[in-house]
């Protein structure tokens, strides 16, 4: 493995364990000695990628959220998408995120609080877990299958709760039901007493660039009652599939 593969392991690992992991943590998630870990986050700290906090807790750095906002600047959440997820909020008084997908990582793009005293801790410009979301298993559904199996096995499939699935045979074996139905579900695989549906949206070509999804707290919303809102998710994603700029067409 070269220092750079090790310097992207480190980052990786650290996007999974946010909002901070211990550098003990990180020799365990990334199998990396002590000593080569702690040369990587000081270079990766001189160029603003990781941070340390005074309890000498290592963090992602803001660079890295500035580069993943360059890297997003083709899909950007516009008037006409905030407006698909206010009609969605207003039609099922839930929380509303919209993710990007761009190069194989996941990040929330928006994010539109519910009318309700609850709020959820996901954070607009953040790195979205793909294996345990359900964004992420919605966007996974609609790439080719070895394509899916190669965004799980660069991921760290970080097992959140007692709930979550990381072993990637697992999950692509639920990809074709998740493909045919439209939608996904997060049953407090991402967080603990939270629950959601998402559905994926595509560009011109067909390729998922992103997805919406509805999420609520399990003492408020059952599956039933949350799964009874999927059509109402996989409209507001055509809605805004429907807003994604088509090619031009090249006269001949």
């Amino acid at each position: 493995m070269t220092t750079i593969d090790k310097a992207a392991e480190v980052l990786a690992a650290l996007a999974g364990l946010s909002p901070r992991a211990q550098l003990a943590t990180l020799v365990e998630e990334t199998g990396i000695p002590k000593p080569t870990l702690y040369r990587i986050l000081r270079v990766l700290q001189e160029r603003g990628l990781v941070q340390q906090d005074e309890a000498g807790m290592y963090r992602i750095g803001h660079r890295v959220f500035s580069l993943a906002a360059q890297a997003f600047h083709r899909f950007k959440v516009d008037d006409e998408i905030r407006r698909v997820m206010v009609d969605l909020g207003r039609r099922v008084h839930l929380t509303v995120h919209v993710s990007g997908f761009r190069a194989d990582q996941l990040i929330y793009l928006d994010k539109l609080e519910a009318d309700t005293p609850f709020s959820m801790r996901s954070e607009i410009g953040r790195l979205q877990a793909i294996h345990s979301s359900a964004i992420g298993k919605s966007v996974l559904a609609e790439l080719a299958p070895a394509h899916a199996r190669r965004v799980l096995e660069a991921h760290t499939r970080q097992q959140f709760t007692p709930y979550t699935v990381v072993d990637i045979e697992t999950i692509l074996r639920a990809l074709p039901t998740i493909k045919e139905r439209g939608f996904a579900v997060d049953d407090e695989e991402d967080e603990l007493s939270t629950r959601a549906i998402g559905a994926a949206f595509r560009d011109a070509a067909g390729n998922p660039i992103g997805g919406i999804s509805i999420v609520a707290p399990t003492f408020a919303t059952s599956m039933a009652e949350l799964e009874a809102f999927a059509p109402l998710v996989m409209e507001a994603a055509a809605s805004i599939q429907a807003l994604i700029p088509q090619p031009e067409a090249v006269s001949v």
